[in-house]
C-alpha cells in the first residue's frame, strides 16, 4: 500500500471579522480502497489561502492526484477540488474523483470547524454527477443508509445524509441532488463526508454547502423587534 502526499496536524485558528473559529484535522482527506489496493491523500490546513475580503480560507487544486499501488498502478485520482471554510460557519467542499481499474471506494472528509458554542440552524445541501469514461455504464453507490452519498455531521455525531448515487449509461452523464435540513442544533463544530463506490474507470463529481446559522437569543428578538418599532414611528 502507497500513501500519497499524506500530512497530518493538530490544527488551524481561524479569525476575522471579530470571530474566532478552529479547524482540526486534515483541510481534506481522500481515501481510496479496492481490487487494486489502498492509498490516501490530506491536505493540511497550513496550505489554506485567507482572503481577508471575504472571511473565506480556500483551497484549489492546479493538477490531478493520482494515488497508486506498490507496483505502480493508478487506484484513484482526484481533481478540480474547490474546498472553503468560513468562520460564519460555512464548509463548501467540491471534487472530482476517477476511479481505477477495479472498483474503489472513496471516502471524501472535510476538516472539522469549530466555532463558539450556540443554537444553530443547520442546512446543507449537496449533489453528485456520475460520468461514464469506457463506454459500459456507469454506477456510483452511496454507503451512508439506503445508497446516500453525503453526510453532515455536527459535534462529531452524524444528522443526516442525502444525495444517492444513481446509474448512467455508456458514455453517459446523470446527476443527483438532495439536502439536509433545516434543523436546530446546539452545535460547537461540523464537518462534511463523502462515502461512495464507484465502478472501474469511471468518474464522480460532488459538490456540497454546510451552513450553520445561529438562531438569535429571545432578548436579542425583543431588542431587533424594539428597533423596529422605533424606526416605524419615526416614518409616520
Amino acid at each position: 500500500m502507497k500513501s500519497v502526499g499524506l500530512a497530518a496536524l493538530a490544527g488551524l485558528a481561524l479569525c476575522a471579522s471579530g470571530a474566532c473559529a478552529d479547524l482540526i484535522g486534515d483541510a481534506i482527506r481522500l481515501d481510496a480502497n479496492g481490487d487494486m489496493g489502498a492509498g490516501s491523500w490530506a491536505l493540511p490546513v497550513s496550505a489554506l489561502h485567507y482572503n481577508p475580503d471575504s472571511g473565506l480560507w480556500t483551497w484549489r487544486t492546479s493538477d490531478t492526484v493520482e494515488i497508486h499501488n506498490d507496483q505502480g498502478e493508478m487506484i484513484a485520482a482526484l481533481s478540480n477540488v474547490n474546498l472553503s471554510f468560513q468562520d460564519d460557519p460555512v464548509i463548501s467542499l467540491n471534487f472530482v474523483v476517477t476511479a481505477g481499474a477495479a472498483v474503489t471506494h472513496f471516502t471524501i472528509s472535510s476538516a472539522v470547524l469549530g466555532f463558539a458554542t450556540g443554537l444553530y440552524t443547520a442546512h446543507a445541501s449537496a449533489s453528485i454527477t456520475t460520468t461514464d469514461n469506457d463506454g459500459n455504464g456507469a454506477t456510483s453507490t452511496g454507503q451512508f443508509g439506503t445508497n446516500d452519498t453525503y453526510a453532515a455531521f455536527c459535534n462529531g455525531q452524524l444528522i443526516g445524509t442525502s444525495t444517492q448515487g444513481v446509474t448512467v449509461g455508456g458514455f453517459g452523464s446523470l446527476a443527483n441532488s438532495g439536502s439536509i435540513g433545516p434543523a436546530n442544533y446546539t452545535a460547537s463544530s461540523m464537518q462534511s463526508m463523502w462515502d461512495f463506490t464507484l465502478t472501474p474507470h469511471d468518474s464522480a463529481s460532488g459538490t456540497s454547502v454546510y451552513v450553520k446559522t445561529l438562531v438569535p437569543s429571545p432578548g436579542t428578538l425583543g431588542l431587533i423587534g424594539l428597533a423596529g418599532l422605533a424606526t416605524a414611528r419615526r416614518r409616520r
